[in-house]
């Protein structure tokens, strides 16, 4: 039980950077992050849902897609959740990659589009689901098209004069940012430099991994993942070996992937697999980094280690790879190129 509530904390509290104190990087600049209510957009149990922006740069611009677990039915969702549900109220702290005052961060003059998670649906769902009485409004693939549209038309952001871009996620915001990258790419100019970060995505799951979710959620995963070329098999949990036509698909982006190969959370917690079986499927030739290997425009860090996330915090984001390489400069050394 303590392990699985140290998971539980890890999973829903070390994502949440914004969300809870102490955990992410702490500065005195909220004050510059603009609160905007979507119209329409709904959080998992019904409120409002609000992004928060910050203007610096017209030319440099970065988007980060907030990570916290996911949620199937009443019990992971409410009463013993594995993910957040509510809505972000106020900004306390910040992840590496957001914050403007750590130096080591390489993005620190751009402009931020911070994209909470509270939706239990890793920013693929266009539903409302009922679990023992309990409307629970799986929205986050919809909110983040509202959230776009919304903000060009109130001319919140000037899209066309953008020149480079990252898109960036962590645990469940790195399914995000790889399942809503190619549609972000439509409101900026053709000739933007595009970097993608996907930090901890899982991937290398094991094989009842999809059976915890209902039909009306594959239904949603396979809807949105076909937007990016992938194939989704619910009888396999092992998306990395289909991740090929993914990685063609964003083949004029630069795609960086960060994970830990026996990964405490992607594996026993989530992905019902063994640590010790997710680094083999991690190491294996169907394993990304293989894929990835055929790629020129695609690199994955690996730490040898069971850590999930490996840039909300400082500690994580100098750690090193198996490479001995530092998870932010492997992280600048992709959008330097």
């Amino acid at each position: 039980m303590k392990n699985f509530m140290f998971i539980v904390l890890t999973v829903i509290g070390l994502n949440c950077a914004f969300a809870l104190p102490g955990n992410g990087l702490k500065g005195n600049d909220s004050n510059q992050w603009l609160k905007i209510k979507i119209p329409g957009a709904k959080c998992g149990l019904g409120a409002d849902y609000s992004v928060f922006l910050r203007p610096q740069s017209e030319k440099k611009f970065l988007i980060e897609f907030m990570g916290a677990g996911a949620c199937w039915n009443l019990k992971s969702c409410v009463t013993m959740p594995t993910t957040w549900v509510y809505p972000m109220v106020e900004l306390s702290s910040y992840s590496t990659l957001t914050s403007a005052r750590w130096e080591p961060n390489p993005f620190k003059e751009y402009s931020f589009l911070y994209l909470p998670y509270c939706t239990g649906d890793v920013f693929t769902g266009n539903r409302i689901s009922t679990y023992e009485g309990v409307k629970i409004y799986h929205y986050g693939y919809r909110n983040v098209i509202l959230t776009l549209n919304y903000l060009r038309d109130k001319k919140l952001i000037k899209f066309d004069r953008v020149e480079d871009l990252i898109v960036w996620g962590s645990s469940a915001g790195g399914i995000g940012a790889l399942t809503h990258g190619k549609h972000i790419e439509n409101y900026f100019p053709s000739q933007t430099k595009k970097v993608l970060i996907a930090d901890s995505p899982g991937l290398h799951f094991g094989s009842t991994f999809w059976d915890k979710f209902d039909s009306d959620a594959h239904m949603d995963f396979k809807k949105a993942f076909n937007h990016i070329h992938l194939d989704v098999d619910f009888h396999d949990g092992f998306v990395a070996r289909k991740i090929g036509p993914v990685l063609e698909h964003y083949k004029n982006w630069k795609l960086g992937f960060l994970i830990g190969l026996r990964d405490s959370v992607m594996s026993r917690f989530f992905g019902e697999i063994s640590p010790t079986e997710h680094q083999k499927l991690v190491l294996g030739h169907e394993g990304l980094p293989a894929i990835a290997a055929r790629y020129p425009h695609v690199q994955v860090w690996l730490s040898d280690s069971s850590e999930h996330r490996f840039l909300l915090t400082k500690k994580a984001a100098t750690s090193k790879s198996i490479q001995n390489l530092r998870a932010i400069d492997f992280v600048k050394g992709i959008s330097d190129k």
